[in-house]
């Protein structure tokens, strides 16, 4: 086990069975292919606003703080540099 990633005694990355009864379950309900704008999901923004800044800062009373999402892993620290 590795940072944020499973390797068997091979160094292979294999799809683990749980995860794919995950995916199945998501295939089953999904309703459509799009995906998010970069501002992703307000109701999410604003949670981690809140948890960053604390739920009654004035920043994010104010609407001054933004949010952006970004893919996992490493892929946001590209985003932002």
């Amino acid at each position: 086990l590795g940072v944020g990633i499973y390797k068997n005694e091979q160094g292979e990355t294999p799809v683990l069975a749980t995860v794919k009864k995950a995916e199945a379950a998501l295939i089953e309900t999904e309703k459509t292919k799009s995906y998010l704008t970069i501002e992703g999901t307000a109701e999410y923004g604003l949670a981690v606003q809140k948890l960053l800044f604390g739920a009654d800062a004035e920043i994010v009373a104010e609407k001054r703080a933004k949010t952006a999402q970004a893919p996992g892993g490493t892929g946001a620290l590209r985003v932002a540099g």
